[in-house]
């Protein structure tokens, strides 16, 4: 019996668990300037994980001009931001000038722009909610 109610549970859990994590975020950036290198994409669940760099999930694809497609899949319901750069040199690292201005394509989820330091949270974000949500989100490269 006991054996059973255990087999219960952890089936139950495990359903649970799947059902909440099968939210996708599909991130559109669009004016990606050229084919070169890669696209570097975070993705951040709440305030709190966004301030101390601590990503929900990652993803890496290859840039193209125009428009490049990311996507986010099996993510719990919650707020989100999303942040990116563009890697025209393809050294794993946004490209900055001397006064520490980003060299190379980079942005925010909600097309969120920086005003004199890097956005806040509260201009990024947008919610998941619910089960089994997919989000669009748009945003444009700033070079």
């Amino acid at each position: 019996m006991k054996l059973t109610s255990t087999l219960a549970f952890v089936f139950t859990t495990t359903l649970v668990n799947q059902t909440v994590l099968a939210n996708t975020v599909n991130f559109e950036i669009n004016a990606v300037k050229n084919d070169s290198g890669k696209i570097y994409a975070q993705i951040f669940k709440g305030e709190a994980n966004y301030k101390q760099n601590i990503a929900e999930s990652s993803a890496v694809t290859n840039a193209k001009k125009g428009k490049v497609k990311v996507t986010f899949n099996n993510l719990p319901a919650g707020d989100y931001a999303i942040r990116f750069f563009h890697d025209e040199d393809n050294d794993g690292q946004l490209a900055t000038n001397l006064i520490g201005m980003p060299k190379e394509g980079y942005g925010f989820s909600n097309d969120a722009k920086p005003n004199f330091g890097p956005v806040d949270f509260k201009h990024a974000k947008f919610v998941i909610n619910g089960e089994n949500s997919v989000v669009i989100n748009k945003t444009t490269a700033i070079y």
